[in-house]
């Protein structure tokens, strides 16, 4: 995991670069080349993990100086790579991954992107063919922003703010972002950023730009320049017993690749299942090993306004009961996090809707205090595995539609109590899932109830039309759409800005080749079976368990006592700046929802998740210096 810049007739790259130095303390480094459509400057900031020595350094280039990479991320299988590379004749000459990418590239082009298990974002330079090659990892995992909007400039990046402070230009807030993050909260989605001038470039893709001609792709063009190297795997018939045999093979090899590093590896425990079934994978993979393996959880110990527990503490000691773990705890209190918001923000890049990001970040901090390089972490498990409540209508929905016997008996298992689920949350979810987008808002309409009134801008966005994709259910679309576009992408930026900030790299099992190629092919009945989401993982897994984890049905998630926070500092903090955010994003923003906004300070009652969005987005601005882009949303 690194920081990385690649530039054509930029004016400043060694402060772009400079901008993501938290992402790389161990090392920098540069190469530059003169070509016909300008200055290539390709910079590399280093976070060291596979052979910390300076022979690993990059950008790094083969010995006849014809290839030049430099990449942020990591390649789990180089040392399977290394040994086919090897049988053809290659020699290397470092113990770690670089090279082994750098002659992957050399031996099969753009095609090796696809033999890769592992994260990436890379960009190589073939001085011969005066050719540039960038790629982003399947999913997305290591972050890579684009600016091309001239036809003479060019950069690549990992994090937006390199881009000002390299290009000496003033960033513009990009509207549609602003408005869908306002109204839903939704931060990714693979289509752009919240900075007009910079597009995130597609996850799965390569793009090859000639430097032998004087005019540079701009804006779109990277879109349709761009050729995907992967998709996900189509749904398979598997039983039962299969699918079990096959996930324990597939998440053992990618914990026991993901924990092979030259520097001190941990992971994330949240007590819930996904991050369980990791730690007590490791403990099975690790056997004896003397050393303990070090745990941060974020505990809070607190309720809800229902007097419902927030605290992860029982089901944490369950977990590594009987384990050779330690385990670091962090209690971030509401103080701390209102004290360091602004640095959350920064470190973000972009405006987050919640404070469990803020939680994730101290658990960060104290990771990179207690000295762990990386930590493993069980994002995409439930996008994957249908982990989500609303998941349960779309897997209910293929079940009706093709008339399952079945059907009564598993929606009356999902309702029983303890559940996250009722009758009429089931039956909404079955609703959206059976019912086209277009006709809900015919509905609706006809009702009374659309277009909604109230909401906090003036243009809401409509949700994107819903239909199963051809040859599949409507949970495997659900699933695809999650994991590519809705759901997931936001949670990667959260995860890669917050360990980054303290250094700190990131694997992640589930999006492992193995596991969720696997995932995607694993019918969807298998994962919402029994009144259960993510069946077939808590059956694959609960002999590595305590059985109160393996088949706990009331899900938690990653929280923290925001609401609680909502009546004290965190609600001071929101009136302290919404005036100043209604101000900055006034043409976006709905006369009757600000009026509302007002009644309700004057009235000194509490905020809510809305107006954290519209505060937390005007802050986003005033700390980046940023204005509204001043055309018609785009």
């Amino acid at each position: 995991m690194c920081g990385i810049w690649a530039s054509i007739n930029a004016p400043d790259a060694v402060s772009g670069l400079d901008a993501a130095a938290h992402r790389g303390p161990d090392g920098e480094g540069w190469a530059r080349f003169d070509t016909p459509a300008g200055r290539l400057e390709m910079g590399h900031k280093r976070l060291a993990i596979y052979d910390p020595t300076p022979d690993s350094s990059q950008p790094i280039q083969t010995a006849d100086k014809r290839y030049t990479l430099i990449f942020n991320g990591a390649l789990y299988n180089y040392r399977e790579l290394r040994e086919e590379l090897a049988a053809k004749g290659y020699n290397f000459q470092t113990t770690g991954d670089a090279e082994v990418f750098l002659n992957a590239f050399v031996e099969w082009g753009p095609a090796c992107f696809a033999k890769i298990d592992g994260m990436f974002a890379a960009v190589f330079y073939d001085a011969d063919r005066q050719e540039l090659t960038a790629a982003r990892d399947r999913f997305g995992e290591k972050p890579l922003f684009v600016e091309c909007r001239t036809g003479n400039r060019l950069v690549f990046a990992s994090e937006l703010p390199q881009l000002p402070a390299g290009l000496h230009e003033p960033p513009l807030a990009r509207r549609r972002a602003l408005f869908r993050f306002l109204e839903s909260g939704l931060v990714e989605r693979g289509d752009g950023s919240f900075v007009d001038t910079a597009r995130t470039f597609p996850a799965a893709h390569w793009i090859e730009i000639d430097l032998s001609k004087h005019k540079l792709p701009v804006d779109t063009e990277i879109d349709y320049q761009a050729v995907q190297f992967w998709q996900p795997p189509k749904p398979a018939q598997m039983d039962e017993e299969a699918a079990i045999k096959a996930l324990r093979a597939a998440m053992d090899e990618a914990i026991g690749r993901q924990l092979v590093a030259d520097v001190p590896v941990g992971g994330c425990l949240s007590g819930g299942l996904d991050s369980s079934i990791i730690l007590g994978t490791v403990d099975q993979l690790r056997g004896d090993q003397s050393d303990p393996f070090i745990c941060v959880s974020a505990i809070f110990d607190a309720e809800d306004d229902a007097g419902n527990s927030l605290s992860e503490r029982p089901f944490v000691d369950a977990v590594i009961k009987g384990k050779n773990v330690e385990l670091i705890e962090v209690h971030p209190t509401e103080d701390e996090v209102v004290d360091r918001l602004d640095e959350i923000i920064l470190t973000q890049g972009e405006p987050f809707p919640g404070t469990s990001i803020c939680a994730q970040f101290f658990v960060f901090e104290a990771a990179r205090k207690a000295g762990i390089k990386v930590m493993l972490d069980g994002q995409g498990a439930d996008e994957l595995f249908a982990g989500y409540a609303p998941m349960t209508g779309y897997a209910m929905a293929d079940r009706l539609a093709r008339l399952d016997p079945a059907v009564i008996g598993e929606f009356e298992k999902l309702v029983e109590s303890p559940s996250d689920l009722n009758t009429s949350t089931l039956l909404r979810g079955m609703w959206r899932a059976l019912v086209s987008e277009r006709a809900r808002r015919a509905v609706f309409k006809a009702i009374g109830r659309y277009p909604p009134k109230g909401g906090p801008v003036t243009e809401p966005a409509l949700p994107a039309p819903f239909s199963p994709a051809p040859g599949e259910s409507r949970l495997d679309t659900l699933i695809q759409t999650l994991v590519l576009r809705d759901s997931l992408p936001g949670l990667l930026r959260y995860e890669d800005r917050n360990a980054m900030a303290f250094a700190v790299e990131t694997r992640l099992p589930f999006l492992s080749k193995a596991v969720a190629d696997l995932a995607f092919q694993i019918p969807g009945d298998l994962k919402v079976k029994n009144g259960f989401t993510k069946y077939i993982l808590r059956k694959a897994f609960e002999d590595r368990l305590p059985p109160e984890i393996a088949w706990r049905r009331k899900k938690l998630g990653f929280v923290t006592p925001q609401r609680a926070w909502m009546r004290g500092r965190l609600g001071q903090w929101v009136d302290l700046h919404l005036a100043e955010a209604i101000e900055k994003l006034g043409p976006l923003l709905n006369p009757d929802w600000i009026q509302n906004e007002h009644a309700r300070m004057a009235e000194r009652r509490t905020p809510g998740d809305t107006a954290f969005r519209v505060a937390m987005a005007g802050r986003w601005l005033t700390l980046q210096e940023m204005q509204l882009y001043p055309s018609s949303p785009s």
